[in-house]
């Protein structure tokens, strides 16, 4: 089960500089990891080979949480299809196909054509629109400059991740991996939608309940 949207990926060429202008704006860094080893799950949605990367996690006063990473090596590479303008807007080359994506991600339409995915906690909401484009969808990857990914929250990513392939929509997908983010261990697996928007599924563990 889908709970929410957990954050965006913005993937850049330097952490400390991006990070910069959110931290004047009031934004709280709420964690940072460095020298992660990039996962051989991920090199199918690369433009270009990494070995490591490095994360700010940053929060606003109200909306949703930003990750910025950054890959060793190389400077960003490759295309996204996602554009930052208020709101995230997907540039859906295959705009019907995208529109079931979403949907099937807990999206749905609001009165002012943009589709919000509607969470229990106002944090993990997220507003989208889709403008349609023309052409074929380019090879999207993680490491391109600009905003990349959007984080779903699921209860059981092994059933999610089946769920999504059934529904015909996707065009790749990784296999679920386990990934060490600082002290927290989570699940993590990433889907690509009919016009190359990646999406990346995380399962957290549920925190234990304290001796009584």
């Amino acid at each position: 089960m889908i709970v929410g949207v957990a954050q965006i990926v913005v993937n850049v060429g330097d952490l400390d500089q991006a990070a910069a202008p959110y931290l004047a704006d009031g934004w709280q860094e709420t964690f940072q990891v460095r020298e992660i080893p990039n996962h051989d799950a991920k090199a199918s949605l690369q433009a270009t080979p990494r070995r490591a990367l490095e994360m700010v996690h940053l929060t606003p006063r109200e909306g949703t949480a930003v990750e910025l990473t950054c890959y060793e090596g190389a400077p960003p590479a490759g295309d996204t299809v996602y554009e930052l303008a208020g709101h995230v807007r997907v540039h859906a080359g295959q705009l019907e196909r995208s529109q079931a994506f979403w949907a099937a991600l807990g999206f749905s339409p609001r009165a002012d054509g943009l589709l919000e995915v509607r969470a229990m906690l106002p944090g993990w909401r997220l507003s989208l629109e889709l403008v349609g484009s023309d052409g074929v969808p380019p090879a999207t990857s993680v490491d391109a400059d600009g905003m990349v990914l959007v984080t779903v929250l699921t209860t059981a990513i092994e059933a999610e991740l089946e769920r999504l392939r059934r529904t015909g929509l996707l065009l790749r997908f990784t296999p679920w991996w386990t990934e060490q983010i600082g002290t927290r261990t989570v699940e993590v697996a990433i889907v690509e939608g009919p016009s190359g928007e990646l999406v990346e599924l995380l399962q957290a563990p549920r925190r234990a309940k304290r001796d009584e």
